[in-house]
């Protein structure tokens, strides 16, 4: 059974502390909400703060996954088992991946891996398989024009130096937390950061404020 964490509580050390590791358990717990957004959101920002986090990297490759960005997800997980090789779930998820570009080499070169290191993982070979990450995919494509983030100006966060990245500005112009945007670049501006792309995304939120 997997663990069941305080999402509440989760996102309160997160939105405090940005580069805390506990990153990876949040952006989980979205994913099992299927709200794939959030997920990415926590995901690209605690992978900034921690590039070399295997866990994290994995549920970034996830959500790339199930945002049909395949050659994202393959990188990532080609990545992992590159470090560790014995990482099952990668594995898993890069069979799945090699699946859906009917990359039948590199395919068969994975799953005999698989058996290797883990027998009893043999059913994946089987292309009827339908993985967990297809199950949550198809649930979040019948929900795609749900309601889940019409209302994103109501969610205003505190903008700390821990969290002022010029990543962060990028994801949330994404998914049009303007204002909050904007207090992330005026954070950026009092830390003495790069005025001149400061001034480009400022002036990039402003047009899209105007129309």
């Amino acid at each position: 059974m997997d663990n069941e964490f305080d999402i509440v509580q989760l996102e309160s050390i997160f939105s405090n502390d940005f580069s805390s590791p506990i990153y990876a358990i949040l952006a989980s717990q979205y994913l099992k909400k299927n709200d794939i957004g959030r997920a990415y959101t926590v995901a690209k920002i605690g992978q900034e703060h921690h590039p070399d986090d295997i866990s994290g990297k994995y549920i970034l490759a996830k959500i790339h996954l199930l945002k049909n960005k395949i050659k994202k997800s393959k990188i990532i997980l080609e990545e992992i088992i590159n470090v560790f090789p014995l990482h099952l779930n990668a594995r898993k998820l890069l069979i799945e991946v090699l699946k859906k570009q009917n990359s039948n080499k590199e395919l068969e070169y994975h799953i005999a891996e698989l058996q290797k290191y883990f027998p009893n993982e043999a059913s994946l070979s089987s292309k009827n398989n339908l993985s967990d990450e297809e199950k949550v995919k198809k649930e979040y494509d019948r929900k795609e024009t749900s309601s889940a983030f019409v209302d994103k100006e109501k969610s205003n966060i505190e903008i700390n130096n821990n969290m002022a990245t010029f990543t962060f500005v990028d994801i949330l112009i994404s998914q049009k937390h303007y204002s909050n945007a904007l207090k992330a670049l005026k954070v950026l501006e009092n830390n003495g950061r790069d005025q001149s792309k400061i001034n480009r995304m400022r002036d990039q939120i402003n047009q899209k404020l105007e129309k």
